[in-house]
């Protein structure tokens, strides 16, 4: 009986960890479809931090997965999230206009890639002064810290979702499947004692179950007609608007071997207020000459 009940818990320790590895690399790969969009309909209000964090996340507990001798499923997890985070960023870079997109993916991709060259340098330094506990110990909380931020980073556009009520930017797939692995991870982290996976993964439930209820409270809009006129008469407005500047810009000349700004503006003007000055001349001397023919 004993031994049955060994390999039954075993069993099941082993069926959590295939679906801890399942649902984490369906949270990690639930951004391919949103990605794979960006080449027709570009990256839209779209935010680049959910795939940075996912990125600095997965990292981070690779190295976390190193010192605990974890390869099974913590490191075959993470690893894949590191690449598919990295990959995410460049797409994201690639096909964000910079007319209608305010954030650079680039920035944030160097962000994450000096952040961990950065904790891989300190746990290399500190390696004979502290051991593999005090260092997992101090990983863990900033490896904590950051998936919280990471449950929690699809939650940057929650203003803009209030007030439109419209939560076409927020990830559906990233949501859904971002709660499965939070409640997978939360059952593993209980099961191996580690306060570090179960307690962030904990608050990750949390978050993920918020972005879901803001989905269902504020369903996806289409673009409907007078919203695409709406959009037409704003780009209509802009169109005018930058051509009225080429007119009045400034043009810049070669004078004396120096270069000199002119305003076009005050030189239309000055050109139109000349022309009147010697129309008023001539009219004044064609005057005089019929006062002396007269």
């Amino acid at each position: 009986v004993v031994q049955l009940s060994m390999s039954e818990s075993s069993l099941g320790l082993a069926g959590l960890k295939l679906f801890a590895v399942a649902s984490a690399i369906g949270m990690i790969l639930s951004p391919v479809y949103e990605v794979q969009g960006f080449r027709k309909e570009g990256t839209g209000e779209r935010h680049p931090l959910p795939y940075a964090m996912i990125a600095l996340n997965s990292g981070l507990w690779c190295f976390y997965a190193i010192l605990k001798n974890d390869w099974y499923p913590m490191m075959t997890t993470n690893s894949i999230g590191a690449f598919a985070g990295y990959i995410y960023l460049s797409v994201f870079s690639y096909y964000a206009d910079p007319e209608k997109c305010r954030y650079d993916a680039r920035k944030y991709a160097i962000g994450v890639l000096f952040s961990e060259m950065a904790v891989a340098m300190a746990l290399f330094m500190t390696t004979d002064q502290m051991s593999a506990d005090e260092q997992c110990d101090y990983l863990g909380m900033l490896a904590t810290s950051i998936l919280v931020m990471t449950f929690a980073s699809p939650l940057i556009v929650i203003v803009q979702i209030c007030r439109t009520r419209n939560s076409s930017a927020l990830s559906r797939p990233l949501s859904v499947l971002g709660f499965c692995c939070a409640c997978a991870w939360t059952t593993y982290g209980k099961l191996i004692d580690d306060v570090y996976v179960w307690g962030p993964n904990g608050l990750g439930i949390i978050l993920t179950a918020t972005q879901l209820l803001v989905i269902v409270m504020y369903p996806k809009k289409s673009l409907g007609p007078s919203d695409a006129n709406k959009l037409g008469r704003a780009r209509s407005r802009r169109t005018s608007r930058s051509r009225k500047d080429d007119v009045t810009g400034s043009k810049t000349k070669l004078e004396n071997g120096e270069s000199v700004t002119v305003e076009m503006a005050p030189l239309i003007h000055r050109q139109n207020s000349n022309k009147v000055v010697v129309d008023e001349a001539s009219e004044t001397e064609h005057e005089q000459d019929l006062d002396k023919t007269a």
